[in-house]
């Protein structure tokens, strides 16, 4: 028995010259799909990393403005005027500096009864630094709230990985209210609630976007203010 040939018939060149379009079409997709996956994925964890430095940075500025004027003998000082002549101090610095200074009890002696003494590394302040894009921590430098060129500083922030590039400080949430006068000797006691808005702007080091993080605090212990009326 035999059987009749059967004709063999493959790709003619067009069919395969469109099947190997077609692969590269689909080929060409999938690698651009990838690339923008591996992208967007990159950009996530530069966005991450840049908002946990400023976040860090954040904290360590807001831990310690809270803790402004608080001392060893606070509680002595309710209603005591003598007490906040220099640990209400908060200094703003114009221009580029955005700086701020105020009193911190750092080795917890504070002397209520002497409040005017105060040791060299006492005052503390944080400032912005532009020339290194960094936030600057004073760490030691002589008892004055309104210099802030004085003293010894030290970079919070790493200009190696982040680059700061505005911190500000606002006190206009600040609010008082009258707490008593004495009309005998034309005085008036008002009690402020100290609050402080800190924004910090930033970038990685090594490029990117900007990223802003805010914040706003209460002071730990309310200021005290004897005001002379007419």
């Amino acid at each position: 028995c035999t059987h009749a040939p059967v004709n063999a018939r493959g790709f003619t060149l067009i069919e395969f010259l469109v099947a190997i379009v077609v692969g590269i079409v689909v080929s060409g997709a999938a690698v651009v799909l990838m690339a923008s996956t591996i992208g967007i994925s990159s950009q996530n964890i530069k966005n991450t990393k840049v908002t946990q430095e400023l976040r860090a940075a954040m904290e360590i500025v807001s831990r310690d403005m809270r803790r402004i004027g608080v001392t060893r003998d606070v509680h002595k000082c309710y209603a005591q005027n003598a007490c906040n002549i220099k640990s209400d101090a908060t200094y703003i610095a114009d221009g580029n500096d955005h700086c701020v200074l105020f009193y911190l009890d750092r080795d917890w002696d504070f002397d209520s009864d002497n409040p005017l003494t105060l040791e060299a590394n006492e005052w503390a302040g944080y400032k912005y630094n532009d020339a290194n894009g960094s936030i600057d921590i004073k760490v030691k430098g002589a008892t004055t709230d309104d210099d802030c060129s004085d003293g010894t500083w030290v970079s919070i922030t790493d200009p190696d990985i982040i680059d700061i590039q505005s911190f500000t400080i606002d006190t206009s949430p600040t609010y008082e209210f009258l707490v008593s006068e004495d009309t005998s000797a034309n005085e008036e006691s008002w009690l402020q609630i100290r609050k402080v808005n800190i924004t910090i702007t930033g970038q990685l080091a090594s490029g990117g976007g900007s990223h802003t993080v805010e914040e706003t605090i209460r002071l730990r212990n309310d200021n005290y203010v004897v005001k002379n009326v007419p």
